[in-house]
């Protein structure tokens, strides 16, 4: 680990600046509100954020900037405008060459308002979006939608897509499918760990005077686009959402939804998994005299013209890392999942993303370094950890990417998960 801050000493002299925001105004801080600190950046500066509850549309992209919750920092971006499904909390897209990142931010929209969060951009040179350690907890529609034309990776993100519900807008049909977790439409992606869950689905019934059917449990994750452009989910656990049960009012049968898909292709393909878990979940029962059973959700499905997903061989192993560290304070690192394979970690201070068929997965380091991280417990985990030294003189920050590879014993070498660390002077 000694060697992986030194590393610091092979940095490129460029540095990032750093913005702090605080809706407490505290100590160092140059802005209370995110949208104004947003306003400032340049490309390449980094928005440090302190614990608040953040209101408003939030956008970045046309300047190729980051968003970093603090240490420790609990931030909380969402939108309360109701009644416009295209209003968003965070709206991140590739318009100009340059690495983003967000990281570590809770993301939410309350019901009748739009998603939490967009990526939405065009196919840039140069440009990358990285997602990571984020968390959705309830959206208004889907929690998370793909629409970029430059890769995006998203890592150890926990994701929820809505429920049905009852439209709180007058006179509007219910809300009545469930929600994926993220659907995507565009761009190559490659989702690394986390929880993505669909939204259960309404049960049938009369709802405004007019009959429902039961509706289909909302997929943990739905291909939309047809570009078949690439697409990796290594490590993650993708659930469907609960179909709604029928209904028998007075005789009339209202059939029962179908359970949702961990993972649905609706047009397109070369979608990719390795070590994916999940489930798809249960259908809505049928009503009393009515007979029917809605189908049960399946891990992986497809529906024409959209390609199933294909396996790929090889036991991703997850990394987890402090994501924000100055100097002097420890960074510490952990491997978990390492049974009976050899692990290295790559280090890096540039990104790339390139797909490795025989790697089992898409680099996203562009190593300067190779680590050994020692000794692995019984259980499967290892924990090492250092020291940030002084980043140098007019350097404010810096990135470290980092991408675990492990190799098992029937000698199949698989990428696994990346993250990032966000390296301060102390002054921050």
């Amino acid at each position: 680990m000694r060697s992986l801050l030194a590393l610091a000493l092979l940095a490129p002299a460029a540095s990032a600046g750093v913005i702090v925001v605080d809706p407490a105004a505290g100590p160092g801080s140059d802005f209370t509100d995110l949208g104004d600190a947003i306003d400032a950046a340049v490309t390449g500066d980094v928005i440090l954020v302190r614990s608040g509850t953040y209101d408003g549309a939030f956008k970045i992209g046309d300047q190729a900037i980051s968003i970093v919750a603090d240490a420790d920092a609990a931030v909380l971006l969402t939108n309360s405008t109701l009644g416009d499904p295209g209003v968003r909390a965070l709206w991140v897209g590739s318009h100009v060459p340059g690495v983003m990142l967000v990281s570590g931010l809770r993301l939410s929209t309350p019901v009748g308002g739009g998603e939490p969060l967009l990526a939405f951009g065009d196919e840039v040179p140069g440009s990358q979006i990285f997602i990571q350690d984020c968390d959705v907890p309830t959206a208004a529609a889907v929690g998370m939608e793909m629409t970029n034309g430059s890769p995006v990776t998203v890592i150890r993100c926990n994701v929820n897509g809505s429920s049905a519900i009852l439209n709180p807008v007058p006179g509007q049909p219910p809300l009545a499918e469930g929600n994926p977790a993220m659907s995507v439409f565009a761009g190559e992606l490659a989702v690394f760990g986390g929880f993505l869950s669909g939204g259960d689905s309404l049960k049938a019934g009369f709802y405004g005077g007019l009959p429902f059917d039961g509706q289909d449990g909302g997929s943990g994750v739905q291909i939309k686009n047809g570009d078949s452009a690439l697409k990796v989910f290594s490590g993650s656990i993708c659930v469907g959402g609960v179909g709604g049960d029928g209904a028998n009012p007075g005789g009339f049968c209202l059939a029962p939804g179908d359970g949702g898909d961990g993972i649905q292709v609706v047009a397109g393909g070369n979608v990719h998994v390795a070590g994916l878990l999940g489930t798809g979940d249960l259908p809505g029962v049928g009503a009393p005299g009515c007979g029917q059973v809605g189908e049960l959700g399946n891990l992986l499905d497809a529906v024409p013209p959209g390609e199933l997903p294909t396996w790929l061989p090889g036991n991703p192993v997850s990394l987890t890392a402090t994501r924000v560290a100055r100097e002097n304070e420890a960074v510490t690192i952990t491997l978990s999942g390492v049974v009976d394979q050899e692990v290295r970690v790559l280090v890096g201070f540039e990104p790339k993303f390139s797909y490795q068929p025989r790697l089992s997965g898409v680099a996203v380091v562009e190593p300067v370094l190779v680590l050994d991280p020692g000794p692995v417990s019984v259980t499967g985990e290892v924990t090492f950890k250092g020291r940030v030294p002084e980043l140098g003189p007019g350097v404010q920050s810096m990135f470290v990417y980092l991408q675990v590879q492990s190799t098992n014993h029937a000698g199949i070498v698989t990428l696994g998960m990346p993250s990032v660390v966000l390296l301060l002077d102390a002054q921050f």
